[in-house]
């Protein structure tokens, strides 16, 4: 009798584990083809969601002074500073020379990164 709730112990155990996976093919892999298209470079649709995402933990105005060395990309006239002088961009592709962004975190996808410089080669508009 023992026997039988280890065995049905283990079942329930087994079904509840496999259960709780959620993870799915666009997040695991987000570069699929067709997936990304990084001429779509608009502000508000494309890349102040990949810096929300992925850089407002530390870089946003309540805690820029004491997490982001004082930079705060909510304010656009300092993202459009640190993107004129370049180390936004040396930062995302953790360039030599930068210091790599997110900082703790992994670097952003191919896709994002593409679609930040293609914004920034459109002149970086924040409209």
């Amino acid at each position: 009798m023992k026997s039988i709730y280890l065995i049905l112990l283990f079942v329930f155990l087994c079904v509840g584990i496999s259960g709780c996976y959620f993870d799915n093919a666009e997040n695991l892999y987000p570069d699929l083809p067709g997936t990304c298209d990084p001429t779509q470079a608009a502000y508000q649709a494309n890349i102040q969601p990949i810096i929300q995402q992925n850089c407002y933990t530390c870089h946003n105005s309540a805690n820029a002074n004491a997490l982001g060395s004082g930079i705060d990309l909510e304010s656009s006239s300092t993202l459009i500073q640190v993107v004129n002088n370049g180390s936004f961009l040396g930062s995302i592709e953790h360039a030599s020379g930068y210091s790599a962004m997110p900082k703790g975190g992994g670097k952003l996808t191919d896709c994002q990164i593409e679609t930040i410089k293609t914004w920034i080669n459109n002149g970086a508009p924040t409209n």
